[in-house]
């Protein structure tokens, strides 16, 4: 066989800032060697900052296939440059460059006269153009494990004339197989590449990326030497000047004051219907590409020619320029409806094309998050859903055919996330109204909210609500049991020791007790036998000693800055800290590691938490979300409780041991097992 010779035509159309993904194309010469490389591939792309990572992916393989081939060629080049491109990812996936999983779509090929040796990865286009006929050449099997992402390939021999096209898959979404086969039948080989150019720009919206390259067999030296760009490769049409510009400067002749400047009849553009129909899509293209000769452009110049005519000039021409003038603009008024039409068409058909690529991610992706969470692995689900929200379309840029699979793929992302974030409705149970007020307060036997000196109180045994069955010396805001019958409360001033069951109150305790507007929390460490608060003007977690019936010896147990927004707080051995931001933790005084459960939608403020020594969850109550969550003491989420009638809360009480929850909706109690 003759020695063959390359003609290759290489496409990259993408655009970082608006692309959903990211293409690589690359053709080159081996160093050692006449062989030659090439490396397609693509990455989804689901923001511009992305870019950079996708890069490094494929300079890392296309650096590995270069190095293959600096030495002389072997029969066990191309195996070996396989499984070294396969080690080097398996690396990146060890080191925890992972985000081109089950995504990385690629294809590799080495060129050595006849032989034509590739393997691919994922999704992709190989085809070998022979005789008018298609034969797919991809060797990829599905989905790889990440240490052997390329798991075959394959040799051959190529003829003359013979077309290999390696290219992402968009390719053919956007032009079918029979119409590429009738481009690439073109003599003129660059030409043909420019027209698939064309076409892709003209039916793909920028939110579209392609990588391609075509590759021709010629006879040896027949081929073109220099590198050609593509993008640069613009076939000009002259027409579209010509006909224009001679209509453009016969009307401007026709209404011109100055009758030197008039065409004589001779010298006028006959334009037949064919042209004008041709004039009229050159036209819109124009204007649709944004550039300055589209017929907005066009109509303004006639405009302006035809300013300096008046009705009385025009009632002077004679009949033939009358009809004339008159069928041009006719022919104006048709053309501005037609581009408009042209317009909307094309917009809605971008539209769907960018929409239904982005459908494509999204469903690739909730499939992925799908597989991670039946595998336990939240990071990675979390990644994959994250991606989702971020490219699901929006209902205004979706036509009306396509909300249904928007409804669909909505609805199935509400559910993964859901099963992400462990929600479970719940049924609550209303045992009746209390009052209104923000604090539900925890008796042992009892549920208490105040009204004034007045005390509502819900008995748990009976599940009767009471007025006056509590008594009170004092207002309280706020309280905690340490004991059956004895509560330490906060008046908004003081500490003291309160009996209710004989209504009793102890001497008050004002000393480092801060004001009301400056308190959050009151919690009970029975360790130590002490009652700890916030004081959030001094950014210090303060506890009191109980001794019989008073409250004594204060000391400050945490100085911290960020208590100065701190929101409540629970202890158990460490002291849990709730801010706008989450959770905090103190050991032994000293911040610890504890990091919040990720919530798509996240806590922004305004809860309250609580546990107790012995406990194994920690619970959170968001009133701003309408929710409950539950989670152990590493910040795992347990639970997400959300129900219909979460409308209003205000407070909650727990009895993990009966795996029951109080909660205080407005002035209603509701009661949730869990």
């Amino acid at each position: 066989m003759d020695k063959l010779e390359s003609q290759i035509a290489r496409i990259q159309l993408f655009s970082p800032k608006q692309a959903g993904n990211f293409v690589f194309v690359s053709a080159e010469k081996a160093t050692g060697s006449e062989a030659e490389l090439y490396m397609v591939a693509e990455l989804p792309l689901f923001n511009p900052a992305a870019a950079d990572q996708c890069a490094k992916i494929c300079q890392a393989v296309w650096g590995v296939l270069k190095r293959s081939y600096k030495k002389p060629l072997e029969e066990s080049s191309f195996e070996n440059m396989v499984a070294q491109v396969n080690e080097e990812l398996g690396h990146m996936a060890e080191t925890g460059q992972n985000y081109w999983i089950n995504k990385f779509n690629c294809i590799l090929a080495v060129k050595h006269q006849e032989t034509f040796s590739i393997t691919t990865c994922g999704k992709t286009t190989a085809f070998l153009l022979r005789e008018g006929s298609f034969a797919d050449i991809s060797t990829a099997n599905g989905q790889n494990h990440p240490l052997k992402t390329f798991d075959s390939f394959a040799n051959g021999k190529i003829k003359l004339n013979d077309i290999l096209i390696l290219s992402n898959t968009q390719l053919l979404n956007f032009i079918s197989v029979d119409r590429l086969k009738e481009v690439l039948k073109k003599d003129n080989f660059l030409a043909a590449a420019q027209t698939v150019i064309e076409l892709l720009k003209e039916t793909a919206g920028p939110a579209v990326a392609f990588g391609t390259i075509f590759n021709l067999q010629l006879p040896y030296g027949q081929g073109v030497s220099e590198e050609v760009d593509l993008e640069n490769y613009i076939v000009e049409n002259p027409y579209h000047k010509t006909v224009l510009s001679k209509v453009t400067e016969f009307i401007k002749s026709m209404t011109a004051t100055d009758k030197s400047l008039r065409q004589n009849k001779a010298d006028l553009p006959k334009i037949s219907a064919s042209e004008r129909f041709a004039m009229l899509k050159k036209a819109s293209k124009q204007m649709l590409s944004g550039t300055r000769e589209g017929l907005t452009g066009i109509t303004g110049k006639i405009i302006n020619a035809g300013q300096a005519v008046s009705p009385r000039q025009i009632k002077k021409f004679s009949p033939g320029k009358k009809y004339l003038l008159g069928s041009i603009a006719i022919f104006l008024i048709a053309a501005v409806l037609s581009v408009s039409a042209a317009v909307y068409n094309k917009n809605i058909k971008q539209k769907q094309q960018n929409a239904a690529a982005q459908f494509e991610l999204v469903t690739q992706n909730l499939s992925l998050a799908e597989s991670a969470l039946l595998y336990k692995d939240e990071k990675l689900a979390k990644e994959y859903l994250a991606l989702v929200e971020q490219n699901l379309p929006t209902a205004e840029n979706i036509s009306k055919d396509q909300k249904e699979q928007l409804t669909q793929a909505s609805q199935r992302l509400e559910n993964l996330k859901n099963q992400f974030e462990k929600k479970n409705k719940v049924e609550a149970v209303s045992l009746g109204n209390l009052a209104s007020t923000n604090e539900l307060l925890d008796l042992n036997e009892f549920l208490a909210v105040t009204s004034g000196q007045s005390i509502i109180t819900y008995e748990k045994s009976s599940g009767k609500i009471e007025d006056g069955r509590l008594k009170t010396e004092q207002p309280i805001l706020n309280a905690y049991a340490f004991k059956s019958g004895q509560a330490a409360v906060y008046n908004g001033e003081a500490l003291s020791i309160w009996n209710y069951q004989t209504g009793q109150t102890g001497s008050p305790l004002i000393s480092s007790v801060p004001p009301k507007d400056t308190i959050a929390g009151l919690a009970f460490y029975p360790t130590n036998n002490r009652i700890y608060l916030i004081d959030r003007q001094k950014s210090q977690i303060i506890s009191f000693q109980i001794n019989q019936n008073t409250l004594q010896k204060p000391v400050v147990s945490i100085s911290e800055p960020g208590l100065s927004a701190a929101e409540d707080l629970a202890i158990d051995s460490s002291i849990y800290v709730l801010k706008p931001t989450g959770i905090v933790k103190f050991s032994a005084g000293k911040l610890a590691a504890f990091e919040m459960p990720f919530l798509f939608d996240s806590y922004t403020g305004g809860g309250k938490i609580y546990t107790q020594v012995g406990w194994k969850n920690l619970y959170l109550l968001d009133i701003a979300k309408k929710r409950l969550l539950i989670m152990d003491k590493q910040g795992n989420m347990i639970n997400m409780l959300v129900s219909d009638k979460f409308t209003d809360l205000k407070d909650f009480v727990i009895d993990e041991e009966n795996k029951t929850i109080y909660l205080l909706n407005g002035t209603e109690l509701l009661k949730v097992n869990f």
